[in-house]
């Protein structure tokens, strides 16, 4: 076992076997599971996580959308418009209107890649999806109105970004009392229950 080889595949939840690829595939397409996000936690003697960022949605356009379990509607909804609902951004991320950012992709899906190491822009020597070949590209990143990804190209200066705070107790909360309210003081709710 080589402890240097099998650390660069660390990642929660881990990688499962085809089985289990199967059945998240089809509760995605089923609704059962409502986004596809990365993991990005801190391990301190191994960082969690395999890179995944730049080719998530490739790979989601290519299992679910190429492969007919999802429409092109659906793969907008799972990939931005619904972690945007549950992370309490909406609408001003996960939405192409007025007041919201402009965060919006050009994909096309007729151009075939393939995902290498070689040609990735993470800072590893590795990539889990080693010589895949893909058909469905993001062309073009605008994020608030400013291209950030164009041509294979990064486009971003440091300190570009902006810290999007995420207001407590969005809609996903609607219906259960906050802490410290009426109905959570009179004993409406057990100590167990979620607030």
């Amino acid at each position: 076992a080589n402890w240097t080889q099998a650390a660069q595949y660390v990642m929660s939840p881990p990688i499962r076997g085809s089985q289990h690829r199967k059945a998240l595939k089809q509760a995605l397409a089923g609704g059962v599971l409502q986004l596809v996000a990365t993991d990005q936690d801190d391990f301190r003697l191994i960082p969690n996580g395999v890179h995944g960022l730049e080719e998530r949605m490739h790979i989601v356009w290519e299992e679910m959308v190429n492969s007919g379990l999802i429409t092109p509607m659906d793969f907008v909804r799972v990939t931005s418009s619904a972690a945007a609902q549950i992370f309490n951004m909406y609408p001003r991320k996960g939405r192409i209107a007025a007041g919201s950012d402009a965060d919006v992709i050009v994909f096309d899906p007729n151009r075939e890649h393939v995902l290498s190491a070689a040609s990735h822009h993470h800072n590893n020597d590795l990539n889990i999806y080693e010589g895949r070949r893909i058909q469905g590209y993001v062309e073009t990143t605008i994020s608030r109105g400013r291209v950030v990804w164009q041509h294979g190209q990064l486009n971003v200066e440091p300190g570009s970004g902006r810290f999007v705070p995420l207001p407590l107790h969005g809609p996903l909360f609607d219906g259960l009392p906050k802490p410290g309210s009426a109905r959570q003081e009179s004993g409406f709710c057990r100590t167990s229950d979620p607030v």
